[in-house]
């Protein structure tokens, strides 16, 4: 079992009660795509496309929209933690499942705008929500040539990064040998309980950043 202080140490990032509960967090949720990816599920390929082409559609109109005199902040949204739209959570509440939404959230006007004493505002920039799961859409559906994609080391790569390029101190690399690949490598093994059989992640990582870069 690989332990939190020994991805940190390959990391390069700080060991402290902050930084673990990040990686504690970024590993949940790299398991629970890895058990989503398990399930044997239809994808409705055209409906994906189609949704993908939508969301740059929007994309590109709200970045022209927000060049306007008065809808600068049309993406600024904020949030009230429980409101059925956002909830926040300690990396405790993670664990002890209180990270729930409805499936259907209530329409603006039932959700919950009193803050209370005790309340949690939630600030969400929503051109990046859209981003993430334009991400989303075409981490799952685009093919990968050279060999069938792997849902779950891809997860694996996409959460190690983000956690990475925060808590790091060095460059992402393709570079087989190099402390990235070596933390995906890891990473991925405290997700699955299990190592990856040698140059699989090394290949996820460049195939990773060739879609966020095109390089």
């Amino acid at each position: 079992m690989v332990e939190l202080e020994e991805l940190l140490k390959i990391a390069g990032a700080p060991i402290d009660a902050r930084t673990r509960d990040s990686l504690e967090i970024s590993l949940q949720l790299a398991r629970a795509e890895c058990a989503l990816s398990g399930i044997d599920r239809a994808k409705p390929l055209e409906l994906l496309r189609q949704i993908d082409k939508s969301l740059a559609k929007t994309l590109t109109l709200l970045q022209t929209l927000e060049k306007h005199d008065g809808w600068h902040d049309i993406c600024f949204q904020i949030y009230v933690s429980g409101d059925g739209a956002a909830v926040a959570v300690s990396p405790k509440g993670l664990f002890e499942g209180n990270l729930r939404l409805p499936r259907n959230p209530p329409s603006p006007k039932r959700r919950l705008r009193t803050l209370e004493a005790d309340g949690t505002l939630i600030a969400v920039n929503a051109r990046a929500l859209l981003l993430d799961i334009q991400d989303e859409i075409n981490r799952g559906v685009k093919p990968i040539k050279g060999q069938p994609p792997k849902a779950d080391k891809a997860a694996c790569v996409h959460y190690a990064e983000n956690f990475f390029v925060h808590h790091s101190p060095h460059k992402v690399s393709t570079d087989p040998k190099s402390r990235f690949v070596e933390f995906c490598e890891y990473f991925y093994a405290a997700v699955v309980g299990a190592a990856a059989q040698p140059g699989a992640i090394a290949w996820h990582v460049r195939k990773s950043r060739h879609r966020r870069t095109g390089d």
